[in-house]
């Protein structure tokens, strides 16, 4: 079945036809919209990946701010005691 259909796009291409241009354009499209399927893919997956760093970033920026204040509280304590 396959084999048939691609011996059949294969005499219409050495025809050389305007049945030869139509399937060269479709075959074109199709190719075309496969490509840009995968680079819609590709964007996803970077784009999941980026908001994973972002996220890692804000919880990293939350315990450092967490850990200067408490040191601050602890240099406080030190200062009064002192």
């Amino acid at each position: 079945m396959f084999m048939e259909l691609l011996f059949g796009f294969i005499k219409i291409l050495l025809d050389g036809d305007q049945k030869a241009i139509i399937l060269l354009l479709i075959v074109t499209i199709i190719i075309l919209l496969l490509d840009r399927n995968r680079i819609i893919k590709e964007k996803i997956e970077k784009d999941k990946k980026l908001e994973k760093i972002l996220e890692n970033y804000h919880e990293a920026v939350i315990k450092i701010t967490e850990a200067i204040n408490s040191i601050k509280n602890v240099l406080i304590d030190i200062k009064t005691k002192l």
